[in-house]
């Protein structure tokens, strides 16, 4: 399991990267979309999965938030595909285009 550190406001931080469609799922990103019907607080309680396009095929994955004092954790957990080395940096991303600056804790 990899996890990302996102300096801020934590709940300021996730309202910017998650959002819910009108079908009742979350989306994260340019084409991430909850494999279930979500909330935005579900993601710190159970973490949700998550199911993108990514190098030519889809990918699922999981995450998990805790809000800490001055910054956001973010757990991501992956599902054994041949995509799984890139969903991290792939997150990094999305998580730039909104602003923000992800660094990895660890990876265990």
């Amino acid at each position: 399991m990899n996890i990302l550190h996102i300096d801020g406001k934590p709940g300021l931080i996730a309202a910017d990267l998650f959002s819910e469609s009108e079908e009742g799922h979350l989306t994260f990103g340019m084409t991430a979309r909850s494999l279930e019907s979500a909330t935005l607080s579900q993601l710190e309680t159970d973490g949700i999965t998550f199911r993108d396009y990514l190098m030519e095929g889809f990918v699922k994955f999981g995450i998990q938030l805790t809000y800490l004092d001055s910054r956001l954790q973010m757990q991501i957990k992956s599902f054994g595909s041949n995509r799984d080395e890139f969903i991290v940096s792939h997150i990094k991303f999305y998580i730039s285009q909104a602003g923000y600056v992800a660094t990895e804790a660890s990876n265990a």
